[in-house]
């Protein structure tokens, strides 16, 4: 045997002994739409990995297969942990959900599977986008009985697709399932192949259609512009004209588009990028279409083929109860709201009232000194964001933030942080602040961080630097706002709170 064979087979020998089979270990990359499953052991974690785009909506599930109890996390490309959930639903599932996740950045991402307490297990997971509820996952079928809406508009199916094809000068058709369901708050995806093209098209996606004559509609130009419209008793009203956007390239004729409905709020995509919404309240449920329309010219033809349709609706507990996101992804005032609505933790029909860069306020007395915002005007439902800075001198504990809902000097919601990392949110009536939420963290003592108060009806819940900390129950519905410095001794407390933002509905 010459020393290169003997070589060959020492070489083999070591991939034997020491390296890992590669069915030994998941494929790493996380598809959309499509479910993996893993295993692991006591104290292991597997990671999958997937890029998305600065504002794609994702949901991820895992689903526990045996006796593990798992742990997802959303982990950035820096190695930034972003969120993280065990039980959605504890104590009836454990299994974990993040929910319409909106990505603050373009990049890769990855999904960490663990078990809660080191448990141990196999799981399945999927990646969504959208929200977490998979309600259509299989494309096109026979089944749908897709009509047209009127006789130029040919329709085939053959194997998950669907093909239209129209002719004529400026000609239009749509598509309409007869059997589908009519859905109220969703996530809408197909994937769209342009055939046949002479002198131009536009590809439309009806969204809460309800009839022929009562829709929304999002279209996309082969010269790179999309639009949004309202279709009401035949009657048609722009609401957003046709517009360009970086992500959509004039004359692609391969792209996914996608629309989120939630609320009030319509949302457009193209390849997973957000490219505008609007906001209307006209129509409020309906089924999904899709359309397709020639340009001006007596010879004009175009066919569309269109494949990996996706339905998704929100996953709720509790018979309709929305799910309370863990932990939120911090990030500027406007997107903050936007993200905030994704996860169903605010209505999507809400208006930026207040944007404040920056506001002070000082105490030297025991107690509360307290500034307003916009005292003129009082505020029911809403998110109330600020980035907090406390410079407290003295013996005593010193802490700034925010008032709500005051109705007079004695009655009114307190959110604050102290120097000492400690935080709260509670009520005051007269001369007493009733139990509320109250906890401390040693790594909030330095530098600014972000409180964030959800009040919605009789509900207010607390975030502090995106960590959910609790809830509470007020009988104050409305009221006005305000910055707030905190003595609980004798102390100078100086205070500096910046990007003050309100969203309002």
């Amino acid at each position: 045997m010459n020393r290169a064979i003997s070589l060959l087979l020492l070489l083999a020998l070591f991939s034997a002994l020491f390296i890992t089979p590669a069915y030994a270990q998941p494929d790493n990359d996380l598809p959309a739409f499509s479910q993996v499953t893993g295993e692991i052991d006591t104290g292991e974690s597997q990671d999958w990995t997937f890029t998305a785009v600065d504002g794609e909506v994702v949901s991820l599930i895992v689903e526990s297969t045996d006796e593990l109890d798992p742990v997802v996390s959303l982990i950035s490309e820096t190695g930034a942990l972003l969120l993280q959930n065990d039980d959605y639903d504890y104590p009836t599932s454990r299994n974990a959900v993040l929910q319409a996740a909106t990505i603050p950045f373009t990049g890769t991402y990855t999904v960490r599977v663990s078990g809660f307490e080191g448990s141990a297990g196999a799981y399945q997971l999927m990646r969504l986008r959208g929200f977490a509820e998979a309600t259509r996952i299989n494309g096109f079928t026979g089944a749908d009985d897709w009509q047209p809406s009127n006789d130029l508009l040919e329709i085939s199916y053959d194997d998950g697709q669907l093909t239209l094809a129209i002719e004529g000068n400026a000609e239009d058709g749509f598509a309409v399932s007869s059997g589908a369901n009519r859905l109220s708050d969703y996530y809408q995806q197909v994937g769209v192949e342009i055939l046949e093209n002479t002198g131009g098209w536009i590809v439309h996606m009806t969204i809460r259609q309800r009839s022929a004559r009562d829709y929304y509609l999002y279209s996309i130009s082969d010269g790179g512009f999309w639009r949004a419209t309202r279709v009401d008793g035949g009657t048609l009203t722009v609401l957003r004209d046709w517009t360009s956007h970086p992500a959509i390239r004039p004359g692609e004729a391969t792209f996914d588009m996608g629309a989120l409905a939630n609320g009030n709020r319509l949302e457009m995509f193209y390849n997973g990028s957000p490219v505008g919404s609007v906001t209307d309240d006209t129509l409020q449920s309906g089924v999904i279409g899709f359309g397709l329309e020639t340009s001006a010219g007596l010879n004009s033809t175009a066919a569309v083929a269109l494949s990996d349709l996706v339905i998704t609706t929100p996953l709720q507990i509790d018979d309709g109860k929305e799910i309370v996101p863990e932990q939120l992804i911090l990030q500027q005032p406007g997107a903050m709201a936007v993200s905030l609505a994704h996860r169903r933790a605010v209505p999507g029909d809400g208006e930026m009232m207040l944007n404040v860069t920056e506001s002070t306020v000082q105490s030297n007395d025991v107690g509360v000194s307290r500034l307003p915002l916009a005292s003129s005007t009082t505020f029911g439902n809403f998110a109330l964001g600020v980035d907090v800075t406390v410079d407290s001198f003295g013996e005593g504990l010193g802490g700034c933030g925010l008032y709500l809902r005051s109705d007079d000097e004695e009655r009114y919601v307190l959110a604050f942080l102290d120097q000492d990392g400690a935080y709260g949110l509670a009520e005051r009536n007269a001369d007493t602040f009733l139990p509320g939420v109250f906890g401390q963290n040693p790594q909030l003592t330095e530098a600014a961080h972000q409180l964030l108060v959800i009040a919605d009806e009789n509900t207010l819940s607390l975030y502090v630097d995106g960590d959910y900390a609790g809830q509470i129950t007020s009988e104050l519905t409305e009221g006005s706002i305000g910055t707030a410095a905190v003595n609980f001794a004798q102390n100078t407390t100086d205070c500096t709170l910046s990007d003050i933002w309100l969203w309002a509905w």
